[in-house]
């Protein structure tokens, strides 16, 4: 079970790492006036709506397999 709680930690740290990197580097593009992460986003989705709304789908239900109540 060890293996276990190691695991879930090493998972959390990374995420929250990875959502602290994005914001660090939003931060240091938004300084030196060019394309933010956002506004990156904002323009890959304007150009591929059909795939960011699939990506949105299976996205939200990765996240609700966490939410949704098991047996």
């Amino acid at each position: 079970m060890i293996f276990v709680q190691v695991g879930i930690v090493v998972i959390a740290a990374l995420a929250v790492s990875g959502v602290f990197f994005i914001a660090i580097l939003d931060f240091i593009l938004g300084m030196g006036d060019r394309l933010t992460v956002g506004d990156r986003l904002v323009n890959w989705t304007k150009k591929n709506p059909w795939f960011a709304a699939a990506s949105s789908f299976i996205v939200g239900v990765l996240i609700s397999h966490f939410f949704w109540p098991g047996d």
